[in-house]
């Protein structure tokens, strides 16, 4: 009770609250690589549709509160189903999806509520189709629209454990395809293809800018777990992955 009355009680700047952000995204996210270039880009990306889509400030700020913590729940996921290099299986594809229900659990009653939705909301489709609750168009709203489609948009375009990234066609093509099936929003989807190369450009940059910021983290972890194993500490692994599993 006292916790929540100092958060309460102390006005934290912007600047203060995007730190904060960031140290969760990095921290929760340490063990794989793959999910924290994935929540940066979504971010980036649904930023910028929301900056076309000509949002305001405030606006653009929830979104960008509830992107950076929308796959905080992937810190409940096997670090082996988050990496495999290959296609999941059934088992693991319904692990991967518990990933929602766990942001669900972690934010619900700590985070404002529209925050929680966007967040909790990425994966649902305006036809129904999508989870964990199958809603549609009539109870999703624009901003969880545009979420979903950076969300998307992002898993195409990068690179991952167990596939290359796809060219602009064929990524274009798949969001064009999930407007006709009903699954995406069309006004998010035609900002996202109109806009295509200078968002891509522009996430593109972003991405280096968060490549490198990982990279500095592995690098001193490296350096710091080398240091604690030359002093025979117990209880120490080499391995980041045996590491996780304790």
């Amino acid at each position: 009770i006292e916790y929540n009355a100092m958060l309460n009680a102390v006005p934290f700047t912007p600047e203060e609250i995007d730190s904060y952000l960031w140290m969760i995204v990095l921290s929760i996210d340490f063990r794989s690589y793959h999910t924290v270039t994935h929540t940066l880009l979504t971010s980036h990306i649904s930023i910028i549709m929301a900056e076309l889509l000509h949002y305001s400030k405030k606006e653009i700020e929830t979104i960008k509160i509830a992107t950076l913590l929308h796959d905080i729940g992937k810190s409940g996921i096997p670090i082996e189903i988050l990496e495999a290099p290959r296609r999941l299986t059934d088992y693991e594809m319904r692990t991967v999806r518990r990933h929602v229900n766990m942001t669900e659990h972690i934010l619900d009653g700590n985070i404002d509520r529209q925050v929680s939705d966007i967040a909790i909301h990425h994966h649902e489709k305006l036809n129904g189709s999508g989870y964990p609750y199958q809603l549609t168009k009539e109870i999703l709203n624009q901003q969880e629209a545009i979420v979903a489609v950076a969300d998307i948009l992002s898993a195409l375009v990068a690179k991952r454990s167990y596939k290359d990234a796809w060219p602009k066609e064929k990524t274009i093509g798949v969001l064009k395809e999930m407007v006709d099936t009903g699954e995406l929003d069309p006004k998010a989807v035609a900002i996202a293809v109109e806009h295509y190369d200078m968002i891509i450009a522009r996430v593109s940059d972003a991405g280096k800018a968060t490549t490198r910021r990982y990279q500095k983290i592995m690098n001193e972890y490296d350096d710091l777990l080398e240091r604690i194993q030359r002093s025979n500490a117990p209880l120490i692994t080499s391995k980041l992955g045996e590491l996780n599993r304790i």
